[in-house]
């Protein structure tokens, strides 16, 4: 049965974008059901944002999905401002189901600035709320997740996608004038034995002055701690924790 009929679409890069908003799809969906049932060709709806067109130019399969698809749903506001300079004034953006979930924790951000450096189109500390997971896709997500060395930030799929596992040896990476960033199957215990935090990445006090002993807070910085002459990437993380903190 293959495209809805009775909706509009347009062609970006070669594939096809429904001129719909959520009220429309609703509609649509409930005349598939009724004329045709889910068991025909071509009924299932693609939730298709702009980074998923670009891909589809090098994925023969991602593209035929398209071409099969009863619905392309732009879900970004790029493709509903592309349908809108069209001329098609009836499509709006249709959320679809998230791939991925991403975790902050505050307390352990340093701002290194290596999330907002890497995908500034998600992470961003000007905006709230600064993290947007629509703007990438999950794999794009996940891996700039998992450069955050103090652990602070974590995802979790929810599109079937590989969840993070620790580093098969543990690594203790001593930063120039900074904490020790420990990666791996990493279990943190407190002077009486207690677990107090077990994780992939930890970012652990070296300076003395964290306000979040064991882990470090950055206050290395503040207290002005030196170990050896600052390097490139230290200058850019010092510049990086002058911007503004994101809020939860």
């Amino acid at each position: 049965m293959g495209h809805d009929r009775e909706t509009p679409r347009f062609e970006l890069c070669g594939v096809p974008v429904s001129v719909i908003d959520m009220d429309g799809l609703v509609a649509a969906v409930e005349r598939r059901l009724r004329d045709g049932g889910p068991e025909e060709p071509g009924s299932f709806i693609c939730f298709r944002d702009a980074h998923g067109i670009v891909r589809s130019q090098d994925d023969a399969r991602l593209h035929d999905a398209h071409r099969d698809a009863f619905l392309i749903a732009p879900d970004g506001k790029p493709l509903s401002i592309v349908g809108r300079l069209r001329g098609f004034r009836g499509i709006g953006q249709v959320p679809g189901i998230e791939a991925i979930e991403v975790l902050w924790e505050p307390k352990l951000c340093i701002h290194t600035g290596r999330c907002t450096r890497l995908l500034p189109g998600v992470f961003d500390a000007a905006r709230r709320p600064w993290v947007n997971v629509d703007a990438a896709d999950g794999d794009s997500i996940a891996a700039t997740v998992i450069t955050c060395p103090t652990g602070a930030l974590h995802y979790r799929r929810l599109d079937g996608g590989t969840q993070e596992e620790p580093a098969d040896e543990v690594t203790i990476d001593p930063r120039p004038n900074g904490p020790l960033f420990v990666r791996g199957s990493v279990r943190v215990r407190d002077g009486e034995g207690n677990v107090i935090r077990e994780d992939t990445r930890v970012a652990l006090c070296r300076c003395g002055a964290s306000e979040n002993k064991p882990f470090c807070d950055g206050s290395h910085r503040r207290v002005g701690f030196q170990t050896s002459p600052a390097s490139e990437e230290d200058v850019a993380e010092a510049a990086q924790s002058a911007a503004p903190e994101p809020d939860a």
